[in-house]
């Protein structure tokens, strides 16, 4: 069976609550549908890095046996794997809805729901007070919705998490881990993040920079909260070519990034009535 597909976007969607469903077999799945049908895995594997590709699938394939039937853990692995591609126009999504916690109704139902009540919940002995430049702190989110505290905690997919120690939404509770992070560099991670309904996103090679993480959870002994910290392949450029034509340049419209644009769009906005490359 083959999944539809455009060369614009794919969107794969699988459905990991089907009886007798194992992970192993969910992962085959995907392999085999993106080296048939990805039409960029050509240049992603290639001689250069495809012993490294065989060592990723072979890890990856591992841990499913460990993970056969565990439906979070799983969605992770296959995560990992769509994401070695950076392909932007593939996507693999988890099944979710929004949640209006406004709503009564709604927000009890959600507690009640399996993808809450399986939420992991670790009990937090002490809060982390290291030096701004070291992981294990405590960190908010800008508007203050979340605060958590970073400690060690290693299984296959971490060597630290993010514990709710404070939420202004009623759909997180103490103590529920907020996110995953597992070292690959100097300061620098993969995370998994859980987002507000609970629904699981991927990060690689984030980083933590002057006390922020991943430009979004900042120290909270910072003053200035600003989510712009991180610095982009390519800075964001505006200049005049002549006294007709303006030149912009945006590397990524990355939600990560909104301030950061935001503030360089105010300060060029009065030149655009020029012609504009």
């Amino acid at each position: 069976m083959k999944l539809f597909y455009t060369l614009i976007i794919l969107i794969l969607s699988l459905n990991l609550n089907a009886q007798n469903c194992k992970c192993e077999n969910e992962l085959n799945f995907v392999i085999n549908y993106y080296e048939e049908n990805l039409p960029g895995f050509i240049d992603n594997v290639d001689d250069k890095n495809l012993k490294f590709y065989k060592k990723i699938k072979k890890e990856l394939i591992e841990q499913t046996k460990i993970y056969c039937n565990k439906e979070t853990d799983c969605y992770k692995i296959l995560l990992k794997y769509v994401e070695f591609f950076k392909d932007n126009h593939s996507s693999i999504y988890q099944n979710s809805e929004n949640i209006d916690d406004t709503n009564n109704e709604n927000v009890e139902n959600f507690l009640n729901s399996n993808i809450y009540k399986e939420r992991e919940v670790i009990d937090l002995k002490f809060q982390p007070k290291n030096k701004i430049e070291r992981i294990e702190n405590v960190y908010e989110t800008e508007d203050g919705t979340y605060r958590v505290a970073i400690v060690k905690n290693k299984n296959t997919f971490r060597d630290y998490v993010g514990i709710i120690i404070n939420s202004k939404t009623l759909l997180w509770k103490n103590g529920q881990v907020k996110f995953e992070l597992k070292k690959v560099g100097n300061n620098t991670f993969d995370m998994f993040m859980y987002l507000r309904n609970h629904s699981i996103k991927y990060y690689t090679n984030v980083r933590l920079k002057d006390g922020v993480l991943n430009d979004s959870w900042f120290n909270i002994e910072l003053k200035n909260k600003k989510s712009y910290i991180l610095i982009v392949e390519r800075e964001l450029i505006f200049k005049q070519i002549d006294s007709e034509t303006n030149y912009l340049f945006i590397p990524t419209f990355s939600g990560n990034l909104y301030a950061k644009i935001n503030e360089f769009y105010k300060k060029t906005i009065q030149s655009f009535n020029q012609n504009l490359i």
